[in-house]
């Protein structure tokens, strides 16, 4: 067996972009991923670290979450899986107003690997995921393939 390997890895990643304000569609993603008041504390971070974020219309917050059970399902059938769990959703205030939601699917970043069962439990979470995107930006989820 070889010592290392390198693998390319193709994502899928899906862009929605809404004329929903930044803090409407954050507080939309919140209300389905369980976590601390971690709004309070982005909103005072993003103010300390830069006084002028919020009106200059550029807020960007990377949420990083997970849930335990579901990343269990996956690296029991590809432990390589716990590399793209937990999952990372990038949401961004666009200068003039909306917001652009990122998302890079782990079924497509665990295609590769060639295991049904682990691709299928994260077929599941893109699909939880991307409803819960769809929801928080109003963006109906047809509208993207």
């Amino acid at each position: 067996m070889a010592p290392g390997r390198v693998l390319d890895i193709a994502v899928r990643r899906h862009v929605l972009t809404s004329e929903r304000p930044f803090q409407v569609v954050l507080d939309g993603i919140y209300t389905g991923i369980s976590q601390p008041d971690i709004g309070t504390l982005f909103a005072k971070l993003a103010l300390a670290l830069d006084p002028q974020a919020h009106q200059a219309g550029r807020r960007l917050v990377r949420l990083i979450a997970g849930n335990p059970v579901t990343m269990g399902q996956m690296t029991r059938h590809l432990p390589a899986a716990g590399s793209y769990a937990p999952i990372t959703i990038l949401i961004q205030e666009l200068p003039g107003g909306g917001t652009q939601v990122a998302y890079d699917t782990v079924a497509s970043a665990i295609a590769p690997y060639g295991d049904a069962a682990a691709c299928q439990v994260a077929q599941r979470l893109d699909t939880e995921v991307l409803s819960l995107l769809h929801h928080a930006t109003g963006i109906p989820a047809t509208a993207t393939p």
